[in-house]
């Protein structure tokens, strides 16, 4: 059999009053508390313009078996000039679809397929095991990358791969932990038990951990392990898996937790590539981000939390119960009130970092969807953040607005994981519209592509585009097929979503969601849809979902009873022991309900940057030499398109409607610190904020001062005298006499080297634990430093922040832990791995910095 589809997407056929672009006007019914971000426009789903993507054929052919081989070809250009065609046989034992789509059929068996093509015996990184194969019957991370990489793999795990092949995500959690290497000095302010087996930070940004601290999303995948194990392995693992969370949790707890906010520091989760997301200054300036917060990681940290929570309270840990309850419950407080916007009816994906610490209006799909489903989000969030974040033409972008200057990858991509899970959150809100775009951006890029995609271009929806006005803005600059979190968003989306399919605590959740329009576009006239020989758990599932209302053109259809082995259930949940080797689920679905169509739509051309969906460049500052005032400093946004929002300490001090000067004449603040942003004045849309530049230096004890206690020889250079790769366990730095003459805030910073790796990769952060005494030898305040990578000669750590009184203090600084004291990194062939852990850094100097009175 041979059919031919023409994909085809929606955008709203209104024009957007910004830049004249596609879009809509219409209000959606949300609290009047919540308003769309200026730049977007929100709708009800009705009209529609179609913009053709690709043309796919699919020729179809049963075997003596009854299973299918299909034969795919595509009018798309492929990514790495492969050929437009490709053969998919479903396999004997392996879930297979008959829906009446043979192309919908197809794409399952092909997401099969890719699935077992990511199941291998044995892993590979040129980095690791000097760049020989590691045995692990794991998942690798995709065509292009063969290692396992922790959220890569916890993401995949939740979203689908944990139902099919629960014991290989197993083995695959379990390689991405470690314990401390042997015979090695643990330091006594480490949290957590001596063996120190916890969740791996992958190599990263200025180190890995703690400037990226998302290594919590292990919890997803995780829970989804142990939903889908009973028994003997249930219990194996979640007692290990506790072992696991509650070590980790305690270190992060100490290390990046910020006790003001109440929120968690460090790299939003998967958006790891600096450049891409992040001010432009910051990827060299790693301590601020560092010291920032981020929707993604916080859900993920929450999502660590509760689950171990959930296994104290089954392990008989009543007491460690308790207080990860506590703390899961402060932390959602906090993410509520630290990051929801409610005039933009969104959560704020981040904040700005050490001295700042300002919320952006910046947002992406992950940290929104991820907030929903965890239950951060309450039913009125959870509305207004389907109804307000901006989907393009080809779906959800990962995050809006886009930065400009900036070539595809995150920026101006689409994600199909990150879309499975704006599905999920869909479900959750009851929004059609939203639930429907998301399923068409995952069916229609599996098919025009012939594969599971890492991630395409936002408006376009390819996974290259050549943009013809600067190739170096051209992208996805990295693009792998059967990615395999984009493998697992595919399975996650036929079996979980729209057949219902869920595996929960005590069985499975039985709850489709399939939106009329779904069903017009591609089953029309079907009675039922099948997805057959499903194994959960060593049972059989055959699973048909009957169609009644057959004509509905809106709304979602309700389950209006559930048949298992020919009895009718009481509620939507079966569990393992109501299961027989063999299975008949039927699912009867009755009339479509009404469900929200609220969305927000926005279109442009894939070349064009307009300013309701780009933000500015983010401005420069300059102080004078008397440092009162501050000069705005400007080449790259076009004059009289922004407008500049100044900030001191923090918070709003002036617009200024171009870039110029402004003369502070308020110096009672003991500190001064400036920063600042570009707003488009058509838009609204506000960049990243500037570097800050603060005003009072405060004092500086130098290496060579005799109020330093050292164990090592001070030598000189350019940059003042220092200490040369400080901090081996046994290593000793104290210092005597520290005066302080007025009471009130401080920072304490230490001036520092970092050169063991690049920047933006490796495991050797410098982390370290500083403690402050008074003259009666009383601990009065100790928190981590952290000293990231650094490109330049030298930087500043992480400020400990501390209220003092007027006198005299002593300070020392202890060894904590990086990644390299894990067992499993002694094999990384750079700094910190095959030669023994490092934790050292070049040290010049202490500062004690005055911060103005919050």
């Amino acid at each position: 059999m041979k059919n031919h589809f023409t994909f085809s997407r929606s955008v709203l056929c209104l024009s957007l009053v910004m830049a004249g672009l596609t879009g809509c006007q219409s209000k959606p019914d949300i609290p009047n508390s919540m308003t769309a971000p200026k730049a977007a426009s929100q709708s009800e789903d009705s009209g529609t313009t179609p913009v053709q993507t690709a043309k796919v054929t699919v020729e179809s052919q049963t075997q003596a078996n009854g299973l299918r081989q299909y034969q795919f070809t595509t009018s798309a250009t492929l990514r790495d000039d492969l050929a437009p065609n490709r053969a998919i046989v479903e396999q004997p034992g392996a879930a297979y679809v008959r829906s009446g789509n043979e192309l919908f059929d197809g794409l399952f068996a092909l997401a099969q397929i890719e699935m077992q093509l990511d199941a291998v015996d044995e892993i590979q990184d040129g980095a690791y095991n000097h760049g020989e194969a590691i045995a692990c019957e794991c998942f690798e991370t995709g065509e292009k990358w063969h290692y396992v990489w922790t959220r890569d793999l916890s993401y995949a795990a939740n979203l689908g791969l944990a139902l099919l092949e629960p014991q290989r995500v197993v083995n695959s959690l379990l390689f991405k932990t470690s314990g401390f290497r042997q015979q090695i000095n643990i330091s006594d302010v480490v949290a957590g038990d001596k063996s120190g087996w916890q969740i791996i930070q992958d190599t990263g940004s200025g180190g890995s951990w703690p400037i990226s601290t998302d290594r919590v999303t292990w919890a997803f995948g995780a829970e989804a392990a142990l939903n889908n194990l009973h028994g003997d392995d249930y219990q194996t693992f979640a007692q290990t898996a506790l072992i696991i969370l509650s070590n980790t949790i305690e270190n992060d707890r100490k290390i990046a937790f910020d006790v003001k906010s109440g929120l968690y520091m460090g790299e939003q989760s998967f958006l790891d590539w600096r450049e891409q997301t992040y001010a432009s200054w910051l990827p060299q300036q790693l301590t601020s981000m560092a010291t920032s917060k981020a929707l993604s990681t916080n859900v993920a940290h929450y999502k660590a939390i509760t689950l171990a929570a959930r296994l104290a309270s089954e392990q008989g840990e009543p007491q460690q119960a308790a207080k990860y309850q506590q703390w899961a419950a402060n932390l959602k407080q906090a993410i509520n009130q630290q990051l929801w916007l409610p005039e933009q009816g969104l959560y704020s994906s981040l904040t700005a970092g050490q001295f700042d610490n300002n919320v952006l209006q910046k947002y992406d799909w992950l940290g929104q969807s991820l907030a929903v489903i965890t239950g951060v989000a309450s039913a009125a969030q959870t509305k207004a953040i389907m109804a307000n974040y901006p989907h393009g033409p080809q779906g959800a972008p990962v995050i809006f607005p886009q930065q400009p200057g900036i070539a595809v990858y995150h920026n101006r991509a689409i994600w199909p994981f990150v879309t499975a899970y704006g599905l999920k959150a869909a479900r959750s809100a009851n929004n059609q519209a939203v639930a429907v775009e998301a399923y068409q951006t995952l069916i229609q890029s599996a098919a025009a592509n012939l594969s599971n995609m890492e991630n395409l271009e936002w408006l376009s929806g390819k996974a290259w585009y050549q943009d013809p006005n600067n190739a170096d803005l051209s992208g996805p600059v990295i693009n792998s097929r059967r990615q395999l979190w984009s493998v697992g968003a595919y399975l996650s989306m036929v079996i979980n979503d729209l057949f219902g399919i869920n595996a929960v605590e005590n069985g499975l959740q039985i709850a489709p969601y399939i939106p009329a329009k779904l069903y017009q576009q591609y089953f029309a006239a079907q009675s039922s849809l099948q997805l057959k020989q499903l194994n959960w758990q060593g049972h059989e599932l055959n699973i048909t979902l009957n169609i009644n209302d057959k004509t509905a053109q809106s709304g979602v259809f309700a389950v209006d009873s559930i048949e298992l082995n020919k009895q009718t259930l009481n509620g939507l949940q079966i569990s393992i022991e109501q299961l027989k080797d063999k299975n008949q689920l039927v699912i009867n679905l009755g009339n479509a309900q009404a469900a929200d169509t609220d969305i927000t739509r926005v279109s442009a051309e894939p070349d064009a940057t307009p300013n309701n969906l780009f933000v500015p460049f983010e401005p420069q500052l300059a102080l004078s030499d008397d440092k009162q005032t501050i000069t705005i400093v400007d080449t790259r946004n076009q004059p009289g398109s922004v407008s500049y929002q100044l900030m001191r300490n923090g918070k709003p001090l002036a617009e200024l409607p171009a870039a110029t000067g402004y003369r502070d004449t308020d110096l009672t603040p003991v500190q001064r610190c400036y920063s600042a942003m570009a707003v488009f004045n058509d838009s609204g849309l506000q960049s990243h904020h500037s570097k800050v530049h603060c005003t009072n230096d405060g004092s500086f004890i130098r290496m060579d001062s005799a109020k330093v206690q050292i164990n090592q020889p001070v030598s000189a250079s350019d940059n003042g005298p220092y200490i040369k790769n400080w901090g081996a366990a046994d290593d000793v730095l104290n210092y005597q006499q520290l005066k302080i003459n007025q009471s009130g805030d401080y920072a304490l910073q230490f001036k520092y080297a970092n050169h063991h790796h690049a920047i933006n990769t490796g495991i050797t952060a410098g982390v370290k634990w500083l403690q402050l005494f008074d003259n009666q030898q009383q601990l009065v305040a100790e928190g981590v430093v952290v000293m990231p990578h650094i490109s330049q000669d030298i930087g500043w750590s992480t400020p400990l922040k501390v209220k003092l009184k007027a006198g005299d203090y002593q300070a020392k600084l202890l060894d904590y832990y990086n990644m390299s004291y894990l067992q499993n990194n002694q094999t990384y062939s750079e700094a910190g791995g095959l030669t023994g852990p490092l934790n050292t850094v070049d040290l010049y100097g202490l500062r004690i910095m005055p911060l103005a009175a919050e």
